[in-house]
């Protein structure tokens, strides 16, 4: 994660109330994806109503904090170098990214489609009408990110340039490289050690590398899932002073006010304040555990 570059007391609330965010949202929100908003970063899929009379319109946006000398420099500032920039004196505003429900079928062969749902990155040719070009249409990578099966798209020729980066670094051969650029990660042993590496593009790098083999580097990848011994029912539920963010199983998230939980968010929550109070428990000297027995209890 990115250091952090804004504070809170900088977050636009009244642009975020706009587009159905409160401050109590921002407040409650785990305080991974909190210090991601201010360091910069974009936010999960937020699930978001606005209401515009007696209607409620549902979209689905990320969002993400900018300076806002960045989207439209003052007049002061315009044709000048800032070197006192200061993050924590600048005025933010809010971008908005959609998400858009689905990648474009039509765009990919059966196989591509395939590829792309194993998790794969993939080249592709992919004409933009928006922008002339000659002879055959520009390649593109392409690949699904995350469980809500968004489609990240990069040229490929700045994978090509990674690869010629990497290639001399492992010793790859060509066979190897041409096994990277078609989306297939490669298990190398470098000092006595299984390295696998592939094209990731939700890596900053576009190349990410792991300890182990082709199966744990798949796992890793972004359009896998971990699981890490607690049920995914446990899992999608962030409950914080205010009320709840639910993350849903397409990666989304949703928030619920307190004053809205229903019977199984409310069973939810002493479920896990109980194991979040037994793993304190645990974490004492014995001696200190007597102290929260209950009556009854076994020692």
């Amino acid at each position: 994660m990115s250091e952090q570059i804004f504070t809170s007391e900088q977050i636009p609330y009244d642009q975020l109330a706009a587009i159905g965010i409160t401050k109590q949202m921002i407040e409650d929100l785990p305080l991974k994806q909190f210090k991601a908003l201010l360091s910069g970063e974009r936010s999960p899929v937020f699930v978001l109503d606005v209401h515009r009379g007696d209607k409620t319109y549902r979209f689905y946006s990320r969002i993400r904090l900018v300076p806002t000398t960045e989207i439209k420099p003052s007049p002061a500032k315009q044709g000048k170098v800032q070197n006192d920039y200061d993050s924590e004196e600048e005025d933010l505003t809010v971008l908005l990214s959609p998400r858009h429900r689905e990648f474009r079928r039509k765009v990919f062969t059966k196989e591509q489609i395939e590829q792309l749902q194993q998790g794969r990155a993939i080249q592709v040719p992919i004409s933009n009408q928006t922008v002339p070009f000659k002879g055959r249409p520009p390649k593109y990578g392409c690949q699904l990110m995350g469980r809500n099966k968004q489609l990240i798209t990069v040229p490929s020729q700045i994978i090509e340039q990674n690869l010629n980066q990497v290639s001399p670094q492992f010793q790859l051969n060509n066979a190897e490289r041409n096994a990277l650029y078609s989306g297939m990660p490669i298990t190398l042993y470098l000092g006595g050690e299984t390295v696998t590496i592939g094209i990731d593009l939700s890596d900053p790098t576009g190349i990410r590398m792991c300890n182990g083999d082709t199966k744990r580097w798949e796992r890793q990848s972004a359009g896998g899932s971990a699981s890490f011994g607690e049920s995914a029912e446990k899992r999608q539920y962030h409950f914080a002073l205010f009320g709840c963010w639910i993350e849903h199983e397409d990666g989304t998230f949703q928030y619920v006010s307190e004053e809205d939980y229903d019977q199984q968010m409310w069973r939810i929550q002493r479920e896990i304040g109980e194991r979040n109070l037994q793993k304190f428990i645990s974490s004492l000297p014995p001696e200190e555990r007597a102290k929260y027995k209950r009556p009854g209890q076994q020692k």
